[in-house]
């Protein structure tokens, strides 16, 4: 075995020994108002995220927003579901968090006084960001976070923010 592999298996080994004597943190719900522009135009809509925790620090979160706007006379609906790590930096009653997340995301448009959706496509995303959580009691709390999307669509890939604040709730785990 090589010393790199020696090193690896050492730092992997000791990532699930602190993993594994970490407390599970439960199940965390947020949805709130979310916020997007694409092509200097707003998008307004919702943003709902379930994390569980897997550790005192690490967790696995799925992640759904949905907007709605109008750009240039079309009517422009995005969808995505995305999942991945989370991370929590600082515990305690402000945890600041980060993650990073991949999945679908499906963009309709429209004429803005057609019902129907005249063009759609679902494509790969990537999202990045990270967030504070304040405490406001012993399980609930408010969330305000900043993603950057980056989503592949036909001619080349679109990059735009995101923001979103609204309130979580916890179940079980360490408070």
């Amino acid at each position: 075995m090589t010393r790199t592999a020696r090193a690896a298996l050492l730092v992997t080994l000791g990532i699930a020994a602190t993993a594994a004597s970490s407390e599970a943190g439960g199940i965390d719900l947020f949805g709130g108002y979310s916020y997007t522009h694409r092509t200097d135009e707003a998008l307004h809509g919702v943003n709902l995220t379930a994390t569980w925790g897997l550790s005192g620090r690490l967790g696995l979160a799925a992640d759904v927003g949905h907007h709605r706007g109008d750009i240039f006379g079309l009517s422009v609906k995005l969808t995505s579901l995305m999942a991945g790590p989370r991370i929590d930096i600082l515990r305690g009653r402000r945890r600041v968090f980060m993650r990073a997340m991949g999945g679908g995301v499906r963009t309709s448009e429209s004429p803005a006084f057609f019902d129907g959706a005249a063009h759609s496509e679902t494509t790969l995303g990537l999202l990045a960001g990270g967030g504070l959580d304040w405490d406001l009691g012993e399980r609930w709390g408010v969330r305000l976070s900043g993603d950057y999307y980056r989503i592949q669509a036909d001619v080349e890939p679109v990059s735009q923010p995101r923001a979103s604040l609204g309130l979580s709730y916890r179940f079980g785990g360490a408070h």
